[in-house]
C-alpha cells in the first residue's frame, strides 16, 4: 500500500494473460497519457541553461533517450496513430506513465486496473453463451415465421454491440474483462442453436413420423434436383405397390402401422 492505493501483484493467469511470467512484483499499467502529453526538453537546452525553473519545480524529472537509432521503443495501447501505423513508445515515456499512475493512485485515489477471478471470468463467458443460445432460438423463430433474415442478423449485431459496450463501461470503472472469448461464445452458441434447430425442423418437415421414410414433399424436391443435375441422362425410378389384400382399412390401425414399419425397414 502507498497512500490511498493498494497495488495487487499480477498473477500468471490474470485477465487475458495465460501463463504469464509474473516474477517479482508486477502491477497492471493503465496508460493515462499519450507520449506527446509529456513535456520534453532536449539535452542541448539543459546544457545551454535554456529552461525555466518553474518547469521542473515539484515535478518528477526522468532522463532518457527517444532517438530512433537507440531502438528503445515498445508497443503500448497508444502504439497506433490515426492512420493505423505502428508507433512504439520510448522506454522513458513508459516509465513516466508508471510514475504517473503510482502518484495518481496514491495521492488522488485514481482507480487501478483490477481483474476478476478465474471463476468469475468463466461465469462471464458462460453467461454470454447462454444469451447466444436464447438468441439462436429467437432468430430461428423469426426466420421461420416471417422469412426476414435481416431481423435475426440485427439482433445478433445488437447483442455483440451490448457485449462490447458493457465491457468498455466495466473497463472505465477500473476492471479489465475478457471480450473476445465471450464474443466467440455468444457467436458460436447462436450459430449452433439456430443451425441445429433449423436442421431438426427440416427433418421433421420431410420425414414421415410413422415409417421414418421421406415424404412426398422431399421426393418431389429430390427428383427435381436430380433431374436438373442429370439432364440428358437416364434416371431410373423403382415403384413398389403394396397388396391391398394385405393392408386395408378393415384391419386395426396397430396392425396396419406394424405392416408399414416392417415394409419401410425392408425398403431402407
Amino acid at each position: 500500500q502507498l497512500g490511498k492505493a493498494v497495488f495487487q501483484p499480477l498473477t500468471e493467469n490474470a485477465g487475458g494473460y495465460v501463463r504469464n511470467n509474473a516474477g517479482g512484483y508486477q502491477a497492471m499499467l493503465n496508460y493515462p497519457y499519450l507520449p506527446n502529453n509529456f513535456k520534453t526538453i532536449s539535452l542541448t537546452d539543459v546544457l545551454a541553461n535554456r529552461i525555466s525553473k518553474e518547469l521542473i519545480r515539484d515535478r518528477l524529472v526522468l532522463i532518457g533517450a527517444s532517438a530512433d537509432s537507440l531502438k528503445d521503443f515498445f508497443l503500448t495501447p497508444h502504439s497506433y496513430d490515426n492512420a493505423g501505423t505502428t508507433v512504439g513508445s520510448p522506454g522513458v515515456f513508459i516509465h513516466a506513465n508508471i510514475a504517473s499512475q503510482i502518484l495518481s493512485a496514491s495521492v488522488d485515489g485514481r482507480p487501478l486496473l483490477k481483474v476478476w477471478s478465474e471463476s468469475q471470468e468463466w461465469l462471464w463467458i458462460l453467461g454470454w453463451s447462454a444469451i447466444g443460445t436464447a438468441l439462436g432460438f429467437i432468430i430461428l423463430k423469426i426466420s421461420l415465421s416471417k422469412k426476414e433474415q435481416w431481423i435475426g442478423l440485427s439482433l445478433y449485431l445488437a447483442s455483440s454491440g451490448v457485449l462490447f459496450i458493457t465491457a468498455y463501461l466495466i473497463f472505465l470503472a477500473g476492471w479489465w474483462v475478457l471480450v473476445i472469448s465471450p464474443w466467440i461464445a455468444l457467436s458460436a452458441s447462436t450459430l449452433f442453436i439456430a443451425s441445429d434447430r433449423q436442421q431438426q425442423l427440416q427433418e421433421q418437415a420431410y420425414i414421415d413420423s410413422q415409417t421414418q421414410l421421406v415424404n412426398r414433399r422431399y421426393f418431389y424436391n429430390y427428383l427435381e434436383q436430380q433431374w436438373d443435375k442429370e439432364r440428358n441422362k437416364y434416371i431410373a425410378l423403382i415403384f413398389c405397390e403394396l397388396d391391398k389384400n394385405q393392408i386395408n382399412n378393415k384391419q386395426p390401425k396397430v396392425t396396419r402401422d406394424s405392416y408399414l414399419r416392417q415394409i419401410a425397414l425392408a425398403i431402407s
